[in-house]
Parts: C-alpha cells; structure tokens; sequence
C-alpha cells in the first residue's frame, strides 16, 4: 500500500540522514551518492502523496456521483408519492 510505502521510504529518510548529518566530510563521493539517495527517496515519498490525493479525489467524485442519484430517486420517489396520494 501507498502508506506502507511512505513509512518505509521516511525510515530510509531518517536513517540516511543520520548517517549524512554526522559525516565530517559531506564532499566524498559516497556522502554525495548518500544525499543523492535522500534526495530521490524524497521525491519519491511525494509522488506516493500526490497519488494518494488523486484517489482521494476520485473516491470523493465517485461518491458525489452517487449522491446524486440517490437525491434524484428520493426526488422521483416523493414525486411518486404525492401523485399517488393526489389520486385517492
């Protein structure tokens, strides 16, 4: 899942940053290699945001879609009823 995902992402996150924050020398090349890494697991911690607010979204349209049409058949309902009630 997306949320599993992030949380191992922000662990990695974490974990890299200790290691890059106590480094004396952030110049050599596995300390540039390390921020590099840092870096795309942040990017990638985003992208999984960015998709589960797309879902969110989705979902929410989905059920405003169906909100309409239970409001619309209540509508057709009471209309039903009332016509009913006006006959007898």
């Amino acid at each position: 899942s997306l949320d599993t995902k992030v949380h191992d992402l922000k662990e990695k996150i974490n974990s890299d940053c200790s290691t890059y924050s106590s480094a004396k020398n952030k110049s050599n090349p596995e300390m540039v290699d390390l921020k590099k890494s840092i870096d795309e697991s942040q990017k990638r911690c985003l992208e999984c945001s960015d998709e589960k607010v797309s879902a969110a979204q989705m979902c929410l349209e989905l059920v405003a879609g169906r909100l309409k049409q239970l409001d619309d058949d209540i509508s057709n309902i009471d209309e039903f009823m009332a016509t009913s009630q006006a006959q007898q």
